[in-house]
């Protein structure tokens, strides 16, 4: 955030909708750096401020990714990329969404927890232990009703199988168990995008996108694979 500070609070608040208090919240949690002090009551912040919150506000907002979440996604950003590599996967992120236009769902129109409930497809203690665990994609509407989209669906309904299968609490299975899948695909995004970040940046982004999209068929058949091989090979070790 080293472009020159000619922003005030009110600035702010126009640009993101969000108010002062939120704001303050923003900076007291971590997620935003604070403005450069003029006096006790005057702060001046940048346009990178602006970019910053709106980029909060729609990884709450779209993703339901909880603060604690946004937080460690935003310091592993900074202390990863470079400036000339940031700005690289963002230009890959647009072109990526042209791909992903379609699957985007809003929140409005998200599967209701209430009718996949009444559906027998999940389970709304399952469904509120992860939301309270922090899966993305679980929250709720303007009305209150709480609703399921993205990856998160897959991963309540793939819940909802296991406990068919006799996956239960009597047994020891709880719900947030099944979020070592989600740890584990999150650690291994991390590096990927690394990964990303340093062989294909001289690219461009609409390039890398259309070999991304070719190779992650491949990439995800690799990890069933490798999955499979190393559960043999814990059956057999022990």
């Amino acid at each position: 955030m080293n472009a020159g500070p000619t922003l005030r609070m009110a600035d702010l608040c126009a640009r993101t909708g969000l108010n002062r208090q939120a704001i303050h919240f923003y900076v007291k949690e971590g997620l935003l750096p604070p403005g450069k002090k003029t006096s006790r009551n005057m702060a001046w912040y940048t346009q990178a401020h602006v970019d910053r919150i709106l980029l909060i506000k729609r990884l709450q907002h779209e993703r339901f990714l909880p603060l604690e979440a946004i937080r460690a996604l935003l310091d592993e950003g900074e202390e990863r990329f470079d400036p000339a590599q940031r700005d690289f996967l963002r230009q890959l992120r647009a072109a990526l969404r042209v791909d992903r236009a379609a699957e985007e769902v809003d929140l409005e129109v998200a599967p209701a927890v209430d009718d996949l409930v009444s559906d027998g497809r999940v389970d709304r203690q399952d469904v509120e232990r992860l939301a309270a665990a922090g899966l993305a994609g679980i929250g709720r509407d303007e009305a209150g009703a709480m609703r399921i989209r993205g990856e998160a669906l897959p991963v309540v309904e793939v819940l909802a199988a296991l406990r068919g299968l006799g996956f239960t609490e009597e047994q020891g299975f709880h719900a947030q168990d099944v979020l070592i899948y989600e740890r584990a695909v999150s650690s291994m995004l991390s590096q990927e995008a690394a990964l990303v970040a340093r062989s294909m940046a001289g690219l461009p982004a609409d390039e890398a996108a259309r070999r991304i999209s070719l190779a992650l068929p491949l990439v995800h058949e690799l990890i069933a694979r490798l999955h499979r091989a190393r559960i043999e090979d814990l059956l057999d070790a022990v």
